[in-house]
């Protein structure tokens, strides 16, 4: 049996065996795979070791697909995606930046997220002014990414910009209700950090009705 139908078989028996943990919509999106087989082999695997979680693994086997497919830009935001849930943010914005040099000016909504993601690991990094800045790119390019005014409310939060903060995470809100009852605590926190104590218990009160779990 040649080496591509072993990777093959491995590929499948660990998509067979099922998947723990959750995953982010983010790293799984469709998208055109890699054009050779090899490489789109290690890219199932690489998915299957991210959907369990396993992100050493995951990234290990993105690299090798990307060794053979080095221009396929999916690969290298997966990578950084993967260093970004193992706390190694100067190696997740190293990917990132490969990824966006390979996406194409028509993949809006693949830059604006990456943009996007850039800007959250500056919030892990304590650098909100840069945070601003990638996000400010990012809603430039796609206005209707929830993601990206999730990570300006951080960032002006932390700014401790309460209003700027309060009127991002109601856009959030505005675009995806989804996010409500998260989004109405954090405005709930705002409030409550800019002296509206009664106004942020309101909203903390409703976030909760909503199934928000302090």
């Amino acid at each position: 049996m040649n080496r591509r139908k072993i990777l093959v078989l491995i590929a499948t028996q660990l998509l067979f065996w099922g998947c723990g943990g959750s995953k982010p919509v983010e790293p799984q999106e469709k998208t055109a795979e890699p054009q050779s087989d090899l490489a789109e082999t290690y890219f199932r695997i690489a998915d299957v070791y991210f959907e369990k979680q396993n992100y050493s693994q995951a990234i290990e086997f993105y690299e090798k697909a990307a060794e053979l497919q080095p221009h396929f830009a999916k690969t290298y935001q997966n990578i950084g995606v993967a260093y970004r849930y193992i706390h190694d943010y100067n190696q997740a914005l190293e990917y990132y930046e490969k990824a966006i040099k390979l996406t194409s000016g028509d993949s809006i909504r693949s830059l604006a997220q990456l943009y996007s993601n850039i800007g959250e690991i500056y919030i892990q990094k304590q650098d909100y002014d840069k945070t601003i800045e990638y996000c400010k790119r990012a809603i430039e390019l796609d206005p209707y990414y929830t993601g990206t005014y999730l990570n300006m409310g951080v960032a002006y939060r932390s700014k401790q910009n309460y209003n700027l903060a309060i009127e991002f995470y109601k856009k959030v809100i505005e675009l995806d209700s989804r996010y409500a009852a998260d989004t109405y605590y954090y405005i709930g926190e705002a409030l409550i950090k800019k002296g509206d104590k009664d106004k942020g218990l309101q909203y903390k009160n409703k976030a909760i009705e909503l199934g928000y779990e302090p």
